[in-house]
């Protein structure tokens, strides 16, 4: 937990206020009250978003996104699409070994823990860089709300639903930046080694981690006192000491063949090895997302204020009456020695990301997300201070006035109001819970197919245009079990194959060795292979030899 750091707590804990005796179990005496502060807080938050999830989170592979791609890969040890998520496909093997639920169930609560994790370090972050010496009680309120009000941010809590990797990057972000920030603070060189081991971490967690640890490297050793050669020589070894999850790539992808090199198989790859990074250019292109390069182009300036509008009314959605306070911290975190480091995440985070031309853009904006919610802890904090001293003036000097009273209580009040009404909103809008169409809609088709091979005794070809419906898929059959002699030929081509009106010919070459079945429609095919549905739904068809009428 970062309160307690990799060190002891008796490490980290600051002297205890003159005069002030510890009233704790005798077991918490070591910890200074700031520390024991940042336990309760990282517990309450924690507890609160981990319960919201855990009621919210599907019971099984989620409808779109790449959820049944990403339980596949990790389920099997296979190779995720770029840039592979090792970190994520490793720990999600772990989880899968939890004694209840559905397989993919076991996998959105790995999300949730991440995510709720990620809600009580953000938390703590905000309390650290808040302070508790002058205004205790409204640093660890201001703190507590912002962590509540992070885990139900849509774009947030939605990736904590589902078997996503967002949520842990989301949680090593947090992590981030509340050792830079303790190291600013303390200098205590064993921050800031905890930071470079989470920095090498990163690319092999989300590449959205750029935005942070590299800005957040450079702020915290500036000026830097004692920075040894040994000292150097650690951090460098231990940030390295994340590229060894870069073997992973390779070691998997080995026990894969090659891909087919044919001309109408030279974009398709075999399911669960994505890209084949066997060799060093592929690994290369593999984690650095290479085969997305495209999509990240300047747009117009039209688009991009459209976008920018779209994201300023969600904020107005999501914080509600509490915007205002974004802005308010943002000028805040100057007095406190931050405020040009988060601006800067933010700017540039938010500035390169919204030129991505990519249906889920919102998940690339965490980075933002975190700073958000130190800037709303920010906003909070002083919105109190200000309640606090109308409540002085309102008293007029009368030592038994109840205004400072009324004044606390009415702003404790619209903090709750705000948490309450955002998590509502979010609940009615995310939930997951009763979504099995994803799972059902892949075991008819999968248990069509499979019933075809076994009628006619061979391997059957199963083409998915679109990721949707075959992620899905993939989980019936690599996770689940169903359909092992149904094989689903798969890359980039298919897509280019469809587009280029080629799809029929790669259907003709597919019938020589065993039948093939679709799961999109498709007119050229119809016409030349009649095609016949295989399941009640039609989400299955049979690219037949039946002779048209």
């Amino acid at each position: 937990m970062p309160f307690l750091s990799l060190r002891g707590a008796a490490f980290n804990a600051a002297p205890a206020a003159k005069g002030r005796v510890s009233r704790g179990p005798l077991l918490f005496a070591a910890f200074s009250p700031a520390t024991r502060a940042r336990a309760g807080i990282f517990a309450l938050v924690f507890a609160a978003s981990l319960a919201l999830y855990s009621f919210l989170m599907a019971p099984s592979v989620a409808r779109g996104g790449d959820s049944g791609e990403l339980i596949a890969a990790s389920y099997t040890l296979g190779i995720a699409h770029p840039s592979g998520y090792a970190v994520w496909c490793l720990l999600g093997r772990v989880f899968a070994f939890l004694p209840w639920g559905e397989v993919a169930a076991r996998y959105n609560f790995f999300s949730a823990l991440c995510g709720a994790l990620a809600a009580g370090v953000i938390a703590v972050t905000a309390h650290r860089l808040l302070g508790e010496e002058a205004a205790p009680r409204r640093a660890q309120g201001a703190a507590i709300g912002a962590g509540l009000l992070f885990a139900g941010f849509f774009w947030v809590g939605s990736q904590a639903l589902v078997a996503e990797v967002y949520s842990l990057a989301a949680l090593e972000g947090a992590a981030l930046l509340y050792f830079a920030l303790a190291w600013k603070q303390s200098r205590d060189w064993r921050d800031f080694t905890t930071f470079a081991f989470l920095a090498g971490l990163s690319p092999f967690v989300h590449l959205s981690g750029v935005f942070l640890w590299p800005i957040l490297g450079v702020w915290a050793l500036w000026k830097a006192p004692n920075l040894s050669i040994a000292r150097i020589a650690t951090l460098a070894a231990l940030f390295a000491s994340g590229s060894i999850f870069a073997l992973y790539f390779p070691i998997r992808s080995a026990a894969f063949p090659a891909p087919p090199v044919a001309h109408l198989d030279r974009y398709f790859y075999f399911p669960l090895d994505w890209g084949h990074p066997a060799n060093f250019a592929a690994l290369k292109n593999h984690l650095t997302a290479a085969q997305y390069s495209g999509l990240l182009q300047p747009r117009a300036l039209s688009d991009l204020l459209e976008n920018l509008a779209h994201l300023g009314q969600f904020l107005l959605f999501q914080y509600l009456w509490a915007t205002p306070l974004l802005v308010v911290g943002a000028f805040a975190a100057f007095k406190r020695g931050a405020g040009w480091i988060l601006a800067l995440i933010f700017l540039l985070n938010v500035g390169i990301e919204i030129h991505y031309d990519v249906g889920d853009q919102s998940n690339f904006f965490f980075p933002a997300y975190l700073v958000m919610a130190l800037w709303m802890a920010l906003g909070w904090f002083e919105f109190f201070g200000w309640l606090q001293n109308a409540g002085r003036k309102l008293s007029r000097g009368a030592s038994h006035s109840l205004w400072p009273w009324r004044m606390r209580t009415l702003g404790a009040l619209l903090l709750l109001a705000t948490v309450g009404a955002q998590w509502f909103l979010f609940a009615s809008g995310a939930s997951q819970r009763e979504v099995f169409r994803p799972r059902d809609g892949a075991l008819e088709s999968a248990r069509a197919a499979q019933q075809l091979a076994t009628r006619d005794g061979k391997t059957v070809a199963a083409l998915f245009v679109f990721d949707d419906t075959l992620w899905p898929f993939w989980y019936a059959k690599y996770v689940l079990g169903e359909a092992p002699d149904v094989e689903t030929p798969w890359g980039r081509g298919l897509k280019k194959l469809a587009e280029n009106g080629e799809l029929v010919s790669y259907v003709a070459q597919l019938k020589r060795s065993g039948p093939v079945v679709v799961a999109q429609w498709d007119e050229a095919t119809d016409a030349r292979f009649p095609l016949v549905m295989l399941t009640p739904s039609g989400n299955l068809c049979e690219a037949s030899n039946r002779p048209l009428p």
